[in-house]
């Protein structure tokens, strides 16, 4: 189903149109921003492909490569690439068999575990990062930084989420 072309009847009256276009308008967008997402999810996934890493791996790689957070927990990785704690577990458990992720205990609150990248994780990002800067890793499709930063800041503007704060991502290692 195309999300842009979907427009179900919503009952009216003389009071709630307005009410009613702007309904419209909110779930057509919502529509097409999860299609966009997974279309984009599935592209990055292709392009990494040979880097035997899924898109939820690389990732994870990428925040915890982050130079502008400190240490990510598990839960803040999972919120951030949008997955369950009980999924993301499996993640760091698989990158860390790997011996691209290692946990450490935060000083502070040595309950608290999180997770950094080791060697091989820091070369493995730093190729597929390569990989994805190289003109066939385009995918952004045909638009350029300005815009795709303007694009973020309009969907932040839209519905700031935790996952928009400064915490989230930021400069890493794949930053061009």
């Amino acid at each position: 189903m195309d999300a842009g072309r979907h427009a179900p009847r919503v009952a009216t009256t003389e009071h709630n149109v307005g009410e009613s276009a702007a309904l419209q308008a909110w779930l057509q967008l919502v529509l097409q921003v999860g299609a966009t997402a997974r279309t984009v999810r599935r592209q990055l996934a292709g392009q990494i492909a040979s880097s035997e890493l899924s898109e939820q791996e690389f990732l994870v790689l990428w925040l915890c490569d982050d130079a502008g957070v400190a240490h990510r927990g598990q839960g803040e990785l999972a919120e951030a690439v949008g997955v369950s704690p009980a999924q993301m577990s499996g993640l760091v458990e698989r990158l860390r068999t790997r011996d691209l992720l290692k946990f450490e205990r935060c000083g502070n609150d040595r309950r608290r575990q999180v997770w950094q990248l080791t060697s091989a994780g820091e070369s493995l990002l730093a190729d597929v990062c390569q990989l994805l800067a190289s003109p066939g890793g385009k995918l952004h499709g045909s638009l350029n930084t300005a815009e795709l930063e303007q694009l973020r800041q309009l969907l932040d503007q839209w519905l700031p989420t935790a996952q928009s704060t400064p915490d989230q991502g930021g400069p890493s290692s794949c930053a061009a």
